[in-house]
C-alpha cells in the first residue's frame, strides 16, 4: 500500500501535467461577474471567434447573432488549440441555435465591455457564465436559466482530512483561494478564521494546485468548476464541503426589451431540454446524469 507521502507526490505530479494539459491562463474576478471565478486571459477586444465547424455548420436560411463573450473561462467557453471557441456554453447556444433557426458567430470580448456592448447592439446576446442577479436584470433581459451553482470547499478525500465534515471544521485550518476575486478572498478568511491563513493563487486553478502540493488543506470555488475538474482528474480522490448559500442560476442574455430574441432562446433551450440534447452536454463537460 502507497504511504500519504507517496500518494502526494504522485498528486503534485498529476496536478502539474493536468494544469499545462487544460492551459489555463491567469484568473481574476469582479464580485457579480459569474460563476465566482472568472478567468481574465489577455485579449484583443471585440476578436471575432469562428463558431461554425464541420460538426456545427452554419445554415445561411437563418439569421446570424453575434454573441459577445470572454472565451477564456473554462468549461463554460475558451478556445482550443486552434483558436475556436469550445465548452459547455459554446455548444448549448449552438444547440440551442440549431433548434431554434439561427446561427451564432462569438465576439472574444473583455467583461467590462460586455453590458455597454450589448446595449449599443453590438452584440444580440451575452454567453459569459452570467448569474442572474436583480441588479443585471435592471439591465438586460434574461433567457431562463439552464445551470444552478453553490460555492464549495473542496478538499483532498483522504484519511487525515476525514475528520473535517463541514464548514466549522475549517476554522484554523489553511485555505486556498483565486486571489483575483475579493468576495472569495474575504470568504475565505471568514472560513479560516484569519487573512493569514488564506493562500492567495493567480487563478482558481493555481490554488487547486496550492491545495494538491500541501500549502492548504482545501480550495474555495464554485461546484461546477470543481465537478468539471473532478471529471477530468478522476485519479485525484477528492470532495466537497458546501458552505450552505442557495444555488445561483446562470442564463444568456439579451438586450432589455428584446422579447422576441429571448423568446426564441427559450424555445430553443425547451427542445434541446426536451430532445436530450442538454443532459447529452451536461454528461459530456460535467460528468452529470440526467437524474440528478
Amino acid at each position: 500500500m502507497k504511504t500519504f507521502k507517496e500518494m502526494m507526490n504522485k498528486m503534485k505530479k498529476l496536478t502539474y501535467l493536468t494544469i499545462l494539459a487544460l492551459g489555463i491562463g491567469l484568473s481574476a474576478c469582479s464580485g457579480e461577474s459569474t460563476t465566482a471565478e472568472q478567468n481574465t486571459t489577455p485579449a484583443t477586444p471585440n476578436e471575432s471567434v469562428q463558431t461554425a465547424s464541420a460538426t456545427n455548420p452554419a445554415n445561411p436560411d437563418f439569421p446570424t447573432y453575434m454573441v459577445g463573450s470572454e472565451v477564456s473561462y473554462e468549461p463554460f467557453e475558451f478556445k482550443d488549440e486552434k483558436g475556436h471557441p469550445m465548452g459547455f456554453e459554446v455548444e448549448l447556444l449552438q444547440e440551442i441555435g440549431k433548434a431554434a433557426q439561427f446561427n451564432v458567430v462569438f465576439i472574444h470580448t473583455p467583461r467590462n465591455a460586455l453590458e455597454a456592448d450589448l446595449n449599443s447592439e453590438r452584440f444580440s446576446i451575452l454567453a459569459s457564465a452570467l448569474s442572474v442577479s436583480p441588479e443585471r436584470m435592471e439591465k438586460m433581459d434574461f433567457s431562463e436559466p439552464f445551470l444552478d451553482f453553490v460555492r464549495e470547499v473542496y478538499i483532498l478525500d483522504t484519511p487525515e482530512n476525514a475528520a473535517l465534515k463541514s464548514i466549522s471544521d475549517l476554522n484554523g485550518k489553511r485555505i486556498a483561494v483565486n486571489g483575483g476575486s475579493s468576495t472569495a478572498v474575504a470568504t475565505a478568511q471568514e472560513l479560516a478564521g484569519s487573512a493569514d491563513r488564506v493562500e492567495k493563487a493567480d487563478s482558481f486553478y493555481l490554488s487547486l494546485a496550492a491545495m494538491y502540493n500541501g500549502k492548504a488543506i482545501g480550495t474555495l470555488g464554485d461546484s461546477r468548476i470543481l465537478q468539471y475538474y473532478d471529471a477530468k482528474t478522476p485519479e485525484i480522490k477528492t470532495r466537497a464541503i458546501s458552505l450552505g448559500d442557495k444555488p445561483k442560476y446562470i442564463a444568456f442574455a439579451v438586450k432589455k426589451g428584446n422579447t422576441e430574441l429571448r423568446d426564441k432562446i427559450n424555445q430553443g433551450l425547451k427542445i434541446v431540454k426536451e430532445n436530450g440534447t442538454y443532459d447529452q452536454l451536461l454528461k459530456k463537460w460535467f460528468n452529470q446524469d440526467s437524474t440528478k
